[in-house]
């Protein structure tokens, strides 16, 4: 799913989900202040592109994976409403 979500969104977002969320995930990258704000405020961002393009991911979702289109729509609505939820709350996680 994310080399789904990073191929379709522009060059932008798929450079910070590349280098920045991808290298995050994985343990590559220190989380030091700047870094952590860029992703707090890219992160809403994400969100916003997905609930867009639902339709889209839900029909990959369905084909891929044999889910019902509705399930899958609502798990991109979940993934969406993650990310807007640890933007939010960025700084109460890492106290």
């Amino acid at each position: 799913m994310f080399n789904l979500i990073a191929h379709k969104i522009n060059d932008e977002y798929s450079d910070f989900l590349d280098t920045h969320f991808y290298k995050s995930l994985m343990g590559g990258q220190s989380r030091n202040n700047d870094l952590l704000a860029q992703r707090k405020e890219q992160l809403p961002q994400i969100a916003q592109l997905l609930r867009r393009d639902s339709d889209y991911y839900a029909k990959v979702l369905t084909k891929d994976m044999g889910k019902l289109f509705t399930e899958a729509k609502g798990e991109i609505t979940l993934c969406a409403d993650i990310a807007d939820y640890y933007a939010e709350k960025t700084e109460t996680f890492l106290k």
